[in-house]
C-alpha cells in the first residue's frame, strides 16, 4: 500500500510487488471520472498525461490531479458577436 495525494486529497492505494497499479484502478479508489484527463506531478515541475488502461509507477507522496476537457475555440462564437 502506498499514500498519495490525489488533487490534494491522501489516498492509500495498493500496488503490486513492482510499486505499480493500473491507473483505471488509481482513477476508481480517487473517485476521478474516467472521461476526465489524469496527470502525474513530475519531480522535475512537469506534468505527465496517465491514459486509461496505462500501468502507474507509484512512489509513496506523490502528487495526481485530474482536469477538465480542453475544448479549443469554445466561446470565440460569444466574443464575435459582442464585438458585432
Amino acid at each position: 500500500m502506498r499514500r498519495v495525494f490525489v488533487n490534494g486529497q491522501e489516498v492509500t492505494v495498493p500496488v503490486d510487488y513492482d510499486g505499480c497499479i493500473d491507473a483505471d484502478e488509481l482513477r476508481e479508489l480517487a473517485g476521478i471520472e474516467r472521461s476526465r484527463p489524469l496527470l502525474l506531478k513530475r519531480l522535475d515541475g512537469g506534468n505527465e498525461v496517465i491514459n486509461p488502461g496505462e500501468t502507474v509507477s507509484v512512489r509513496p507522496g506523490q502528487h495526481f490531479q485530474d482536469m477538465p476537457l480542453h475544448k479549443r475555440g469554445v466561446g470565440h462564437e460569444t466574443i464575435a458577436a459582442s464585438a458585432a
